[in-house]
């Protein structure tokens, strides 16, 4: 993990304080945020890479108080790496430094990413139909391959996948979910229930109907959520042989996640992001939604407390028609699912399919455009914390991963507040003081040692700059920084 130093702190009328209007709870104290760390003065902290002890005061705070923060790098982000595949890529998979791609008529792409800005293909296996999804246990991916069905593949040795067993399905097959030795397929005309126990040899035990052209399935516990053109439909599964409908809402979708137990996530095409509280399947209820204007939504991928919606031109759904950028991405933060809040958005290639994301990176299987990787895409952070009374909580914050500021919010049941741009991370190197490691910051290292350098804007001994523990900055820190730059 790339090691930061925590540089300044936007304070109020008096030094280390936040202050947030307006007040909280209605309260007659305003939220005021006190950094409580060592060696803290002048606006600058001494520290690189440490965690931040942080106490807020306020009023109103409780067991529903909760608080989390997130990088305020919207402007930043970009496409920093790109791998073509064979075929239209349609839905990723990340499991440590891999991704696995399903990639339509060219099978299943293992790519290494390691070094995300130049991901490379390591093996293939090539599948009788289209490959529409994939889900990796283990070493074992399972693909939903149109009409080849089910696919499972030993990715045992990412540079030669094998199949080694497969089933068909009624359907055209474009949706997997894997739980245990379960396997739960989509395939255009229903859900699937196959018992994978033996991968050589899978088996369908179960399946049910559903009224539209099913595809996207999550499964959390004993039912099956399952999203199409005609609605958002709940199929228990507790007994695998024969699933059951419980209930289909007229919410249609193309894709969908689950947050916790009772809330689905739901790419509803031109209504945008749908959040559903189905805490009583019967009787689910739309209870927030995020526009995507001018885009369709059509994928939808949750990693913590952060979604990551794709979206396509709704133009570009017209022949001859399409105009401007294709598809967008968009993080939005779900921490509190009755106010979603975006948090950052950028044009990605051609028409956008699934979407991972590990850490502060995204990645974005587009038809077109292969494997698009997406750096910084600033996920939530939720901080263990600890309500000490109603007008104090305290947290830690660990050390950030990417630099810029970043908001921190607090959030009950019925408000939310923010303390925006509390904290400034700068990366180490940042000899200039732009908040950026640039070819420049090599300069001025190299400028210190032969004694060229002028006076900089604070001391840049103290904030981690000397990378290798000599106590000035020098050759090794204009390396240090050249590496930095050459990984952008």
């Amino acid at each position: 993990m790339e090691k930061y130093i925590i540089r300044s702190i936007r304070s109020c009328s008096i030094p280390v304080f936040f202050i947030l209007l307006p007040l909280f709870f209605g309260g007659q104290n305003c939220i005021s945020g006190e950094i409580a760390l060592n060696n803290f003065e002048n606006g600058f902290l001494e520290m690189a890479g440490n965690d931040v002890p942080v106490t807020l005061t306020g009023s109103g705070f409780d067991e529903n108080t909760k608080v989390f923060a997130y990088p305020d790098v919207a402007d930043r982000m970009r496409i920093i790496g790109s791998a073509d595949t064979q075929g239209e890529a349609s839905d990723v998979t990340i499991v440590g430094k891999t991704a696995y791609v399903a990639s339509g008529y060219g099978g299943l792409e293992i790519i290494d990413i390691s070094s995300p800005g130049n991901p490379v293909i390591l093996g293939i296996a090539d599948t009788p139909g289209e490959a529409g999804a994939v889900s990796v246990i283990g070493e074992t991916a399972y693909i939903a391959d149109g009409d080849g069905g089910l696919q499972i593949i030993d990715v045992s040795t990412p540079e030669n996948p094998v199949i080694i067993g497969s089933v068909s399905t009624p359907g055209s097959a474009c949706g997997v979910a894997v739980i245990g030795n379960t396997a739960y397929v989509t395939d255009r005309s229903g859900l699937n229930v196959t018992d994978v126990s033996n991968p050589e040899n899978p088996e369908i035990i179960g399946s049910v109907s559903t009224p539209g052209s099913a595809c996207s399935v999550e499964v959390i516990g004993d039912t099956a959520y399952v999203a199409d053109r005609e609605g958002l439909h709940m199929i228990d599964v507790s007994n695998p042989k024969t699933p059951v409908i419980v209930h289909s809402a007229d919410i249609p979708g193309h894709d969908v996640a689950v947050i916790g137990q009772t809330t689905v996530c739901v790419a509803g095409y031109d209504s945008g992001f749908q959040v559903i509280d189905v805490s009583s399947p019967e009787y689910p209820e739309i209870i927030s939604s995020v526009m995507t204007p001018n885009y369709m939504a059509v994928s939808v991928s949750l990693i913590g407390e952060t979604a990551y919606v794709g979206a396509e031109n709704s133009n570009c759904w017209l022949p001859g028609m399409c105009s401007g950028d294709t598809s967008l991405l968009t993080i939005i933060d779900v921490t509190d699912p009755e106010t979603p809040a975006t948090i950052g958005s950028v044009n990605t290639s051609d028409y956008p399919g699934g979407i991972a994301a590990m850490g502060n990176t995204a990645y974005v299987a587009s038809h077109g455009g292969g494997l698009a990787v997406i750096h910084p895409a600033p996920a939530v952070i939720t901080p263990e914390f600890s309500v000490e009374s109603e007008t104090r909580i305290s947290f830690t914050l660990p050390a950030p991963e990417i630099s810029g500021s970043y908001t921190l919010k607090v959030y009950n049941q019925d408000e939310t507040r923010e303390l925006p741009a509390a904290i400034t991370i700068v990366p180490k190197g940042d000899l200039s003081g732009d908040g950026l490691v640039m070819l420049e910051d090599s300069i001025i290292a190299l400028e210190v040692l032969s004694g060229a350098a002028g006076v900089l804007g604070y001391d840049y001994l103290s904030t981690g700059t000397d990378v290798n523990g000599d106590s000035r900055v020098g050759i090794a820190e204009a390396f240090y920084i050249l590496e930095k730059v050459s990984e952008q």
